[in-house]
């Protein structure tokens, strides 16, 4: 009805509004025409029109023209399409307000900055986190140059950024330094791509992320790679190090491995040379190594024929069960011991004694039975014999090197073990314990071993009670000798004992120790005695300089003098020490032994409350030794027997030849010997301390240093000899001594003494010491003896100077010459090569030591001489004196 009045009301109004309607309508058409979305619009209000069509009644149908039914049709599709717009754009409204939102949120609260940015460079807006950002209000930055928060530095790199975005349209990216209002800076990536506006112009659309924390990671990780890098050269260095030392410790493995082949095969030569069968079992008892002595044993001819077996088929019967048990505890972990018999592979029967112990591999895992088999046929026999026939016992036991005894066993009560009593001895036991049989047999056994400890008694009651065999060990302290004990029972109520003298052999071990033990000090002391006597060599050359330059007649003469008396006295200190160390090598010379013993007699006894006594054989050799370090040694034995004699007493000392042909139990080699005897009437060394008198620092007295009696020890034993001690207390000590005697008889010496003088001036000599000191000292006491003097602190240095010096025919009169050089030529190599140079050169050699190890003795065809530091300069005056006035040995 709307529409129908509306018709109405125009056709009122006339054409001219109903022209105008149309048109307007035809305008409104042709706009919305002009998209598809408005066409699409006005087809589906046409379908609306056709269905909802308004018929007119036809009074009034007959009054519109065609026209007016056309517009009145474009009138109902124009207002369905209004209606259907207006249904559009509330949709739209609704979308436009959640897309508006969603913006807001996007945009205005995203995490990110972002800007749009003018071509000319003004923010034209901005959101919250840019505001943020840039600690600044959103107002604020409207329509401010973005360039005003960058700094200074980093414009170029915003500038080129932004023309390069409007030059090529394409999106671009750059890392820069930026600026908050408050002056802060931090780092930031700048991501901008281009875009239009509302009104077509060209705008950048930038993001801007805060990368400070990234770029404070970067450095912090370039820094920590500048220092990783640093670590890998370090790791690299300590590398390189590494495998050097590796390599080091592979070449002492290999040496070691090289070591531990030649002691296997040295134990394996043992094992192969042994006169006992050594064998090992597996744990079903069969064979897997036996040696020589134990293929004999089983009567095998190769290892081949025996490999595998089955060790349990040859035992007898009756013992394969103890055997079997034996092996069990060999596997637990135990040892044993068993006695059984056996039929070997040529059915010979034997009685055999078996030692075993678990054998382990490297993981400590228990893999096999070791068995050491020993062929005790003998003594089974020996044992049948004696409960057989007494006389046949007699008769074998006799004859037995071994010292044997029967005993009786003595049961309390409970029938434990308590005593044994002696049944019969044999004269091997009465000849060791130096009594006679009738006064052995009855005696129990404490009667005879004085002192058992509680381990004796708790063997021989094991033996007694098990039937085990034992071993022991016995001391006798009445005549310091060991022995050991095998313990048996051959039958019930009844033990055996079969004792062996170990006291030779018990003893050279002892030897052998001490003699390690001297070795290994006399390193240290040799160490010592060396860089001490290189500082007293500058005292002690600077003091007699010194007292040559003040006079006698001055007032520090006698001050120096004494100063020189103390000087010797650290010297001889440093002598002793030097006898314990390899520098302290004798040198050797033929000595007049009886000359030197009465020397040393007569003046160590004047003055003390003991008189001497002489037993000197006719013709008595000389001998081959140092004679300072031979005095030495003969002083102290000698002090030390005055010692012992606080109230007085004789100190017998004898001397005879003595030829050893053969091993007589006393360590010696084959050769002619001077043997000398040093006895006293003191107290005697208790036993218990016999063994230690050569120890060093061993002392009984509260002022003695402990180094007297070995330092006799240590002099004798560089000379080939030895020293042994016998002493019984109340009885006094008697020291044997054995020295190798000369092969030729004492010449007449044909040294000429050197003299405190200026015999030679003009004379230049060369002086060569690593030690600054010593140089100088050297230098000047030369210089005052009237020489021209050179010095230089190593050996390849002194021949080049040696060199130069012949060139120009002034060669050296003489070159004293250090023998150790730390990190040098030494004294040797030098002192070679200027021989090579020179054959008529004077070489002296100069050491801390008493002489090189290098050099045998002291007048050898390399050195005219020696002087021996510290040395005084009276000393090197004779010794320069000495050389240069000898005739020249032919090199």
């Amino acid at each position: 009805m709307r529409f129908y009045r509306c018709l109405c009301s125009l056709q009122r109004n006339g054409k001219r509004e109903l022209r105008l309607i149309h048109c307007r309508m035809h305008t409104v058409t042709c706009m919305d025409d002009r998209s598809g979305q408005a066409a699409e619009l006005r087809r589906r209000a046409e379908e609306i029109a056709r269905v909802n069509a308004v018929t007119l009644p036809q009074n009034l149908e007959d009054h519109f023209l065609d026209d007016t039914k056309r517009l009145f049709h474009e009138l109902q599709v124009y207002h369905i399409e209004l209606e259907m717009q207006n249904e559009e754009l509330s949709r739209a409204q609704l979308e436009l307000e959640a897309e508006k939102k969603r913006y807001f949120d996007l945009y205005d609260l995203a995490p990110v900055a972002y800007c749009t940015i003018s071509e000319q460079g003004l923010i034209l807006e901005a959101n919250l986190a840019a505001a943020t950002l840039l600690n600044v209000t959103r107002s604020a930055l409207v329509m401010q140059p973005f360039s005003r928060y960058i700094l200074n530095e980093d414009q170029d790199i915003y500038y080129l950024h932004r023309k390069r975005l409007f030059d090529t349209g394409e999106p671009q990216e750059c890392e820069l330094r930026m600026i908050q209002v408050a002056g802060a800076m931090f780092w930031a990536h700048l991501a901008s791509a281009t875009a239009q506006d509302i009104d077509g112009a060209a705008v950048c659309r930038l993001v801007i992320s805060d990368i400070s924390a990234r770029k404070q990671a970067e450095e912090a990780l370039y820094a920590a790679n500048e220092c990783l890098e640093m670590k890998v050269v370090e790791r690299t260095n300590q590398l390189s190090m590494a495998i050097t030392s590796l390599q080091q410790e592979n070449a002492v493995r290999m040496r070691i491995e090289e070591t531990l082949l030649e002691k296997e095969q040295y134990l394996q030569s043992i094992i192969d040379t042994s006169p006992e069968c050594i064998k090992l079992l597996a744990r079903d008892g069969s064979l897997i190594m036996i040696n020589r002595a134990g293929l004999h044993m089983i009567g095998a001819d190769s290892l081949e024929q025996v490999q595998g077996i089955v060790v349990l088929d040859l035992i007898m019967d009756k013992y394969r069960r103890q055997f079997d048990a034996l092996t069990e505890e060999a596997f637990r972990g135990e040892s044993g011991v068993l006695e059984f018999e056996l039929k070997n592979l040529k059915d010979k029967r034997l009685w055999v004694e078996i030692q075993t112990a678990p054998y382990r591999n490297e993981k400590n895992e228990i893999i096999a039975l070791l068995g050491i088999t020993r062929d005790i046929t003998k003594r089974k026999l020996a044992e049948a014999a004696l409960l057989e026939s007494r006389a046949h016992y007699k008769s074998l036991f006799s004859s037995m090197q071994e010292g044997f005894s029967l005993l009786e066993i003595i049961h309390d009560a409970e029938g434990k073990p308590i005593d044994y009593y002696i049944v019969e001895v044999n004269s091997a036991f009465e000849r060791l314990f130096a009594m006679n049989r009738n006064l052995l047999v009855g005696k129990s056994l404490p009667e005879v071993f004085s002192q058992p400890d509680n381990c004796w008694h708790k063997n021989l009651a094991n033996v007694a009670l098990t039937g085990k065999p034992a071993t022991l060990e016995y001391y006798l302290s009445r005549d310091d000798r060991y022995f050991e004990v095998r313990v048996y029972k051959p039958s019930a109520g009844l033990i055996a004992l079969l004792v062996a003298d170990l006291t030779e052999r018990i003893k050279h071990q002892e030897e052998r120790e001490k003699g390690q033990r001297l070795e290994s000090l006399g390193v240290l002391a040799g160490g010592i005695a060396h860089d001490f006597n290189n500082i007293l060599t500058a005292i002690f050359g600077n003091i007699s300089l010194a007292r040559l330059l003040v006079g006698e007649k001055h007032e520090a003469s006698k001050r120096l003098a004494a100063c020189e008396n103390a000087m010797s006295k650290a010297k001889d200190l440093t002598r002793q020490l030097l006898t314990f160390s390899r520098g302290g090598q004798p040198i050797k010379e033929t000595v007049d032994t009886e000359k030197l013993i009465r020397e040393v007699v007569s003046f160590s006894v004047r003055g003390s409350n003991c008189t001497s006594f002489f037993q000197m054989a006719k013709d008595l050799w000389h001998v081959h030794a140092d004679a300072g370090q031979l005095h030495q040694a003969f002083s102290n034995l000698i002090i030390n027997a005055i010692q012992a004699m606080p109230t007085g007493g004789n100190v017998t000392v004898s001397a005879a030849n003595k030829t050893v042909e053969t091993d007589d139990g006393q360590d010696l080699p084959c050769g002619r010997y001077v043997k000398v005897t040093v006895s006293d009437q003191g107290c005697g060394i208790p036993s218990d301390i016999l063994s230690q008198i050569f120890d060093p620092y061993f002392t009984t007295k509260p002022t003695g240093s402990g180094l007297g009696l070995t330092s006799a020890y240590s002099i004798i034993k560089r000379h080939g000899g030895n020293i042994q001690v016998v002493s019984l207390p109340g009885s006094g000590a008697t020291f044997d001594i054995h020295i190798s005697a000369a092969d030729e008889m004492l010449g007449k010496s044909t040294s000429v003494p050197g003299q405190l003088s200026k015999a030679m001036p003009g004379k230049s000599i060369l002086v060569m010491d690593d030690i600054a000191t010593i140089r100088s000292l050297a230098s000047a006491m030369l210089e005052e003896l009237g020489y021209t003097v050179v010095t230089c602190a190593e050996g390849s240095e002194a021949v080049k100077l040696y060199c130069e010096s012949k060139e120009r025919g002034e060669a050296f009169a003489a070159v004293i010459l250090d023998m150790t050089v730390p990190g040098g030529m030494g004294g040797k190599e030098a002192a070679e090569r200027i021989c090579s140079i020179d054959p008529d050169a004077v070489l002296v050699i100069s050491s801390g030591y008493s002489v090189d190890l290098g050099i045998a003795e002291k007048d050898t065809l390399l050195f005219n001489g020696s002087v021996a530091k510290p040395y005084s300069l009276q000393e090197l005056a004779l010794e320069i004196s000495r050389v240069l006035n000898r005739k020249r040995p032919t090199r």
